[in-house]
């Protein structure tokens, strides 16, 4: 018998025990007056009345009062027999499997609908929850350290039914891969409202245009109310998060870390300038020289005097870029053997790690130095752009506060650059992990004042697009061991499809192991659909089916067999209503859920759309935004043809404008290089005579350009944040 029959049979013979008893008394007490051919009726107390003078009673009398007792205790415990068995009989297996959608005993028996738990200030605080859905109108609460995943299309209702209500309702803190701004915009101000301390890492610096359909949930006030908000945001904003701020300067250390941020940055995936296959020698060439310059930056980082006033100077992704340039016009391979040179020569060397990472780089041939410098160069041209050099350039937030303070750090991208930025949120949520599992458990992070762990906190790592990070090895590796380190992950995705395209079929399998729970939304695409019709399993049910003969005379037989059935068929996944979402959780049944429709709660809505809390503008230093003369200066254009390219102040912009028309901008920018770097325009006559050709009034340097990029950030630098209308 399964486990939900049981209940009823058991409660069904607790109650027919009384009855069976009083059936018994019954019976046995008229079998005692017909043995004894006595003249009284049968009564139910007839028997307990004569046990009390059962050693006065005649000897004619014993023997008949034991046996219609007997009978009368054996009617008696058939129930409880019943009883018994139903609890201790082996359930049947059905034939083709006994799959069906868990009942509300066995979703209670999960914890899911237990009310939220109230914490004693004597106790530990319990773990936080997460919003799943709803069942019969109740919310259903997952309490505990787990994973979900989260499998829905675009437009399938997901920020809606899961993000927004998980960011008004998780207690503790979180860091949030947000790439529509729509999470910071809705909940920021809420969780700003009961005491979390609120980030936004917004590498692009502005806000993506709003319109009033970004912001529909069905209530036109509502929608309203969010718009003007989100009208109201101004400028270049951003908290700023440097990475290598995180990187140990103790010399024992420094070279692991930066190894870590190098593999990061420069994965196995990046595609090598040389175009000859090889790519894994180009990236790990690439990795050795970013160590190298990396530990060049940071052994010489005292001598930068100004660095605590011009951002320019300070340990950066973007002055490990500008490294690649020297100041001093020579080429990359020369001025590294001058520097090394120079260093030993005034007793002032650099570690044996840098010198030979920088020195085995400098004695390589020329060709093969541009295009390692080109697959190092080509994922760190974006910290070239003024914005993000800002962004990059301090810290208003620590990633080892996460779990010891509660605080709500907004990843913040543009829809338009997920690509632009891929590496950079890869670089943040990996650091996040590192920093994170380096601080150790929280049970090893013991006060000795106090005795409780300095970290009380979880932090959930809320990722939509997730794909659109490309392979974090972090998540990866970290799904099977993070929660202990009391980090939890909700990762969103459109299916589980693209998981696999990205880590592959092996990786995605054992990366799905770790996830206690996965909620799947309706499904466009039928190859999803039948995999979700799998996971559901198949049921037992019974067919029946008749058959006739004709002849003499006419027969009928029925007959009965069991049959197999999916729980769900592709076809009825596929049509399963929008409000509606499946949970596959482990030790349990799946759960037919609805969703949450947070404008539809009104505790939820009430929460949504509080005044956002304030995000600094971003601030640069004078001359930050790269001026090269005062007074523009240009090539009269009968020269442009007698001039080589490597006397053009705008060199860099040319190579980078040339290569965009013929190149994907990832490629573009790897072959910018190379052309900025070499220039061997003899091979290249058609790049020659555009130049000759189509330049009216002569080749500008880059100043004009540079002056209206300064000009465009000064307009959008206006603006208040802060003063927003409730």
């Amino acid at each position: 018998m399964s486990d939900t029959k049981k209940l009823p049979a058991v409660l069904f013979g607790l109650g027919l025990t009384p009855f069976a008893a009083a059936g018994g008394l019954y019976l046995a007490s008229w079998l005692f007056t017909r043995w004894l051919s006595l003249k009284s009726a049968p009564s139910v107390l007839m028997l307990p009345r004569y046990w009390p003078y059962y050693d006065r009673l005649p000897e004619n009398m014993v023997f008949p009062l034991q046996a219609t007792s007997a009978i009368a205790l054996l009617l008696a415990a058939v129930p409880l027999a019943a009883i018994l068995a139903a609890l201790f009989m082996k359930p049947k297996r059905e034939l083709h499997g006994s799959a069906r959608f868990a009942n509300t005993a066995e979703i209670a028996k999960t914890g899911l609908l237990k009310p939220p738990e109230k914490h004693k200030p004597s106790e530990p605080l319990p773990l936080p929850s997460l919003l799943l859905g709803r069942y019969r109108g109740r919310f259903l609460r997952w309490v505990g350290n787990e994973f979900l995943f989260v499998a829905a299309r675009t437009r399938a209702g997901k920020g809606v039914s899961l993000i927004i209500p998980n960011c008004l309702h998780y207690r503790d803190s979180m860091a949030i891969y947000d790439p529509k701004f729509e999470n910071f915009l809705l909940t920021a101000g809420y969780r700003a409202s009961v005491g979390q301390k609120i980030f936004l890492f917004n590498p692009g610096g502005l806000m993506p245009g709003m319109s009033k359909a970004d912001f529909d949930s069905g209530d036109t006030a509502h929608t309203e109310r969010l718009f003007k908000q989100a009208k109201l945001i101004k400028g270049l904003r951003s908290h700023r998060w440097n990475p290598f701020s995180y990187v140990s300067r103790n010399p024992l250390f420094m070279y692991k870390d930066i190894s870590n941020m190098a593999a990061i940055m420069l994965p196995m995936s990046t595609k090598s300038s040389s175009g000859d296959g090889n790519s894994s020698f180009w990236v790990e060439s690439a990795r050795k020289l970013f160590v190298g310059l990396a530990l060049f930056m940071l052994e010489t980082e005292d001598e930068r005097e100004n660095r605590d006033t011009d951002y320019r100077e300070r340990s950066t992704l973007s002055y490990l870029y500008r490294l690649t340039s020297p100041k001093n016009g020579k080429g990359l391979t020369e001025w590294i053997k001058d520097e090394l040179d120079r260093r030993n020569r005034t007793g002032r060397p650099l570690s044996d790690a840098c010198q030979t990472l920088l020195g085995g780089f400098a004695s390589g041939n020329a060709k093969t130095n541009a295009d390692i410098l080109a697959t190092m160069t080509a994922p760190l041209g974006i910290f070239l752009d003024p914005v993000v050099e800002t962004a990059t350039s301090g810290d208003d937030f620590r990633l080892d506060d996460l779990r010891s303070q509660r605080m709500t750090i907004y990843i913040g991208i543009n829809p338009t650059e997920t690509s632009t930025f891929s590496r950079l949120t890869n670089l943040f949520f990996s650091q996040l992990i590192q920093v994170n599992v380096a601080q150790g458990l929280p049970e090893n992070n013991i006060d000795p004042d106090t005795g409780k762990t300095k970290l009380p906190f979880q932090c959930l790592l809320l990722m939509d697009e997730f794909p659109a990070l490309g392979n974090v090895p972090a998540i990866m590796e970290g799904v099977s061991y993070v929660a202990g380190y009391g980090l939890r992950m909700m990762i969103i995705a459109q299916s589980p499809a693209q998981i696999e395209a990205v880590y592959g079929r092996e990786n995605a399998r054992t990366f799905f192991t770790n996830f206690a729970a996965r909620a799947l939304f309706t499904p466009r695409d039928q190859t999803e659909a039948e995999e979700y019709s799998k996971i559901l399993g198949n049921e037992t049910v019974k067919s029946k089916s008749v058959s006739r003969s004709r002849g003499k005379g006419t027969s009928r037989s029925q007959s009965v067999s069991d049959q197999k059935r999916a729980l769900m068929y592709d076809s009825e996944i596929k049509q399963m209503p929008m409000d509606k979402c499946i949970l596959d959780m482990a030790a349990s049944r799946p759960i037919y859920a609805d969703k949450i429709r947070y404008y539809d709660d009104p505790a939820l809505k009430g929460r949504a759309g509080r005044p956002i809390p304030h995000v600094p503008e971003l601030h640069f230093v004078s001359g930050g935004l790269k001026k090269h003369d005062d007074t523009p200066q240009t090539i009269p254009q009968e020269q442009v043809a007698d001039t080589h390219p490597s006397e053009y102040g705008n060199k860099q912009e040319l190579a980078q404008v040339f290569t965009d028309l013929i190149a994907d901008p990832e490629t573009a920018v790897m072959l910018g290089q190379i052309l900025y770097s070499d220039w061997k325009l003899e091979m290249m006559p058609t790049v020659r005579n555009i130049l000759a050709e189509d330049v009216s009034g002569g080749m500008p340097f880059a100043d004009e350009a540079d002056e209206e990029s300064a000009d465009s950030a000064a307009e959008n630098g206006g603006g208040l944040f802060d003063n927003i209308d409730d």
